[in-house]
């Protein structure tokens, strides 16, 4: 299953650019993102339905689970 959620990494290994890239999108507003504090996310669907891809059929992660892993993943690096 392909991540929904993706970070700047994952989007700069996906259209084959540098996150130097990926952030000057981010500053002229090109790619559609989502921003929480300081971390940005993109969504797969969001940014494939810009350059035309249809992802209709894929399962995918959500935000709001994604979120909730990495909540899960801080509480357990705390326990540790």
């Amino acid at each position: 299953m392909q991540k929904e959620i993706l970070s700047k990494a994952d989007v700069a290994e996906l259209f084959g650019v540098t996150e130097t890239a990926v952030n000057g999108w981010i500053g002229r507003h090109t790619v559609p993102y989502h921003k929480i504090g300081e971390r940005v996310f993109f969504n797969r669907r969001e940014l494939m339905a810009l350059v035309g891809e249809d992802m209709t059929n894929e399962q995918n992660d959500t935000v709001l689970e994604y979120l909730l892993n990495l909540v899960e993943q801080r509480r357990a690096e705390l326990r540790a």
